[in-house]
């Protein structure tokens, strides 16, 4: 069985990450929204966390933060935010 945090080292969600943490340690805040554009990676694995299909989210140019803040409480990883940081953000 893959460990269900490979998952997460998919190119988008470190850009997902660091971005997170940028707006945190510039403003004491993640903000609501991210722009899907300012990310880099192949968005495929965002979308289908997100559970967008793929005409929806040709649709989307933003997600907010509580959807993707649900959707890892949701996961079978069951992280918060603040995990996910810390996981996307850590150096090897």
């Amino acid at each position: 069985m893959t460990n269900k945090t490979t998952f997460f080292k998919a190119p988008i969600f470190q850009s997902i990450g660091k971005e997170l943490a940028h707006r945190y340690y510039l403003k004491g805040e993640f903000g609501k929204e991210i722009g899907v554009k300012t990310l880099t990676g192949d968005a495929e694995p965002l979308r289908s966390f997100l559970g967008y299909t793929d005409l929806a989210w040709s649709k989307k140019s933003r997600f907010s933060i509580f959807e993707f803040t649900e959707a890892l409480q949701d996961s079978a990883i069951a992280w918060t935010l603040e995990d996910f940081i810390l996981f996307t953000t850590k150096q090897p």
